[in-house]
């Protein structure tokens, strides 16, 4: 569907490139880990506790104090303590596994994960 912008210009939808999307799997992050995710619901709350472990080679390395809440039906907001409470954990990862979680990209993944997870498990 064609339309107007701004000036009258006309325009198509934007390509992924366009918006900033990789143009092929080979421009997506390398793996550096495995990561798994608890989601433990609060008796009598609209909330959860979230414990996120990274799988290195040689430890397991849990991130905790994430906690996800419902505020009103199918909307889910996320609490993540600073990096800085992570600080001792991320000391037993490799580099490029402590970048990665320093990432914004990082934090976008545990929101639609952690929602994700949070609403199929919720008996709202």
């Amino acid at each position: 569907m064609r339309g107007t912008v701004g000036r009258g210009t006309p325009h198509s939808c934007a390509s992924p490139q366009q918006i900033g999307l990789p143009r092929s799997p080979a421009h997506l992050p390398k793996p550096v880990g495995r990561m798994q995710i608890q989601v433990r619901h609060r008796p009598g709350e609209q909330a959860a506790d979230v414990k996120v472990t990274i799988l290195s080679n040689d430890h397991h390395v849990r991130l905790d104090g994430i906690v996800v809440r419902q505020p009103r039906p199918g909307w889910v907001t996320l609490v993540v303590p600073p990096l800085e409470a992570w600080e001792k954990p991320l000391l037993w990862l490799t580099p490029p596994q402590r970048e990665r979680i320093e990432s914004p990209e990082f934090y976008k993944l545990l929101q639609e994960q952690i929602g994700r997870r949070y609403l199929a498990t919720s008996t709202r």
